[in-house]
């Protein structure tokens, strides 16, 4: 016996086992749709070139904390300065330590000191990762600002995300690199791509051999898994159909906005706008769209229940015989008021060597009024 609400009331269906019915179908039907988005969300995923993905077992004994990798994207090597195969024999923490600029760094010439008054808690929300590290491996996601300098020399603002996950009865640490300073100063360039037949191919790794069964099924399972336990709102838009809706939203966007899949997918997202939304950000985001262009908006969005920062990051995926457009690849990262300010302080000091541009800091200006559809 099953059932389902249609026109506010509960229809019972029963059916002799083996048997389909109009609700098993339809639950079967969707089940294949979301099976075949998170195939290219996570082919998309590979090839971003401001987010870098890295997953690290979480193992309970013996440097623990420094977190052993065995999967990462190019744009994670890129990064951390590493050949990805070299990352795979390298432990999270060390990784990120050798990259961080040292307080003393930031007060010799170019690199001013903050006032501890007034940037207290900015600076501590751009402090140690073993502190977010722990927090992650006792089941607390986290965002961390970090103050970096690369393997190219440039100084860069990274949001380090973390979070711990459960696939097969063993914990992992997800982590994913945001590159803040991209795309104005890209690290990696390998053009994006949707599908492929192959997604263990697109990442360095070194999962276990039962994850590449069955043509990597457990490979895509750990990973979409990875995906849900972040804080981050992960969606995959179709440009191609009518209104430009959500047809896939990671575990992280019902924890952020409070809208469940079941109420958003299938319509368009223009409903995160707030009436403090500022128009400038959402017609740089239409203007990027039109283009095809991959961009980072910093918009101020409204929840189910409460407003919030967004550090939001658009990809455009094209089909894998022609270039045309087809998807729209997004994660967006809630930012706290101390995340707002230390990544603000860092970005305005970040100069491009290239072309000597300074990065401006995250807009705070508000707006009264609705701005249409991005």
């Amino acid at each position: 016996v099953m059932g389902r609400w249609r026109d506010n009331k509960f229809i019972r269906v029963v059916a002799a086992l083996g048997v389909s019915t109009p609700a098993s179908e339809e639950v079967a039907l969707k089940g294949e749709m979301q099976a075949h988005y998170q195939r290219k969300v996570l082919s998309q995923l590979a090839y971003c070139r401001g987010e870098g993905v890295a997953l690290c077992e979480a193992v309970d004994e013996g440097g623990g904390e420094a977190l052993p990798v065995m999967l990462c994207s190019d744009t994670f090597a890129a990064l951390v300065g590493v050949e990805g195969q070299t990352v795979l024999k390298g432990r999270l923490e060390p990784l990120l330590r050798s990259l961080l600029v040292q307080p003393e760094e930031e007060a010799d010439g170019h690199w001013s000191t903050p006032n501890p008054e007034a940037e207290g808690e900015a600076e501590g929300a751009a402090s140690d990762p073993l502190a977010a590290i722990r927090a992650a491996l006792q089941g607390q996601p986290s965002t961390t600002p970090l103050h970096v300098q690369c393997a190219d020399g440039r100084h860069r603002c990274l949001l380090l995300s973390l979070s711990r996950f459960i696939y097969e009865s063993k914990a992992y640490i997800a982590a994913l690199l945001h590159d803040m300073n991209w795309p104005q100063a890209p690290l990696a360039a390998r053009p994006p791509k949707i599908g492929g037949p192959d997604l263990c191919s697109l990442y360095h790794h070194r999962a276990p051999r039962s994850w590449l069964w069955f043509n990597g099924r457990g490979f895509e399972v750990a990973m979409v898994a990875a995906l849900h336990s972040l804080n981050l709102m992960v969606t995959l838009v179709d440009m191609a159909a009518a209104d430009q809706p959500l047809v896939w939203l990671s575990g992280g966007f019902e924890r952020v906005t409070g809208f469940k899949p079941a109420q958003v997918l299938g319509t368009n997202c223009r409903f995160l706008q707030a009436p403090s939304t500022d128009p400038l950000c959402v017609e740089r985001i239409r203007s990027a769209l039109r283009r095809e262009a991959t961009i980072r908006a910093n918009m101020y969005n409204e929840g189910a229940k409460d407003c919030f920062w967004n550090s939001l990051a658009l990809y455009p995926g094209y089909r894998p015989d022609s270039d045309q457009l087809r998807y729209y690849f997004g994660v967006g990262t809630p930012l706290s008021t101390e995340h707002m300010k230390a990544v603000a302080r860092i970005l305005v000091l970040t100069e491009d060597e290239a072309t000597g541009s300074v990065f401006a800091p995250m807009p705070f200006a508000g707006w009264s009024g609705q701005s249409d559809c991005y």
